[in-house]
């Protein structure tokens, strides 16, 4: 697109180039007013004479969705095993800080429990982990009822954090259901819509109110227990 220069431009512009032009040579005054046209040509140039100018259209990434990370505890190291008794507290609490660079977005939390003789889950209504304002979220603690875990045995107990977990699974219709139908159900236990979304942490919770610790035969059985425990990983959660 360009406009037409109007007649008076045109006219100022045969003065400047031509140096024997009258207007020239009339007296100081035309002399002077020279380098004034002329800036006030390049302006009107500048401003009416150019095309049109089209650039790219801008367009704007989506928010990265950044996975969260489990960082465990110095008394709890992540993989850790973990010796508890029915005596005292009636619950196991782990301690946990969760990392996640997306520092407004709110997760949740899953817990298994995987024994010698079934499972126990902690997931529905998943527990909430809310933003902090900070990358580290710092206060986030793991309860495990010890009545939940099987006495004189090793229990595996694992952790998953997410933002976008699938269907929250109801424990409560687990003893309604079939060994398959169960284990279908364990499989699902850390689905997410997102797979990159999760952040996992194991245990292992040796309840040892039988005093498995100092009775060799004891402490054999308990063994075998974790090698149960470990035998039937459930889908994504690792060996």
């Amino acid at each position: 697109m360009s406009r037409q220069i109007p007649s008076q431009a045109a006219a100022l512009g045969e003065i400047l180039s031509n140096p024997a032009h009258p207007a020239r040579s009339v007296g100081p005054g035309p002399q002077l007013a020279i380098p004034v046209v002329a800036s006030i040509c390049g302006l009107w140039l500048a401003l009416f004479g150019c095309g049109c100018l089209v650039t790219d259209p801008i367009t704007f990434k989506d928010d990265v969705n950044f996975p969260p990370a489990i960082i465990g505890d110095s008394a709890y190291p992540v993989g850790s095993i973990i010796t508890v008794t029915q005596s005292g507290p009636n619950a196991l609490d782990i301690p946990l800080t969760v990392r996640d660079e997306n520092v407004d977005q709110q997760l949740y939390q899953r817990t298994l429990i995987t024994k010698s003789n079934g499972y126990v889950f902690y997931t529905c209504p998943e527990p909430v982990i809310p933003p902090s304002g900070s990358v580290e979220r710092s206060d986030v603690k793991i309860t495990i009822n010890k009545t939940d875990l099987n006495r004189g045995e090793c229990n595996r107990v694992d952790i998953v954090v997410s933002s976008r977990f699938t269907d929250c699974i109801d424990a409560t219709k687990l003893p309604q259901l079939g060994p398959e139908q169960i284990h279908k159900i364990v499989g699902r236990f850390d689905d997410t819509s997102d797979p990159s979304d999760i952040a996992r942490a194991r245990y292992w919770v040796w309840e040892v109110s039988n005093d498995a610790l100092t009775d060799p035969a004891k402490a054999q059985a308990l063994a075998k227990t974790c090698n149960a425990a470990n035998g039937d990983s459930t889908a994504g959660m690792g060996p």
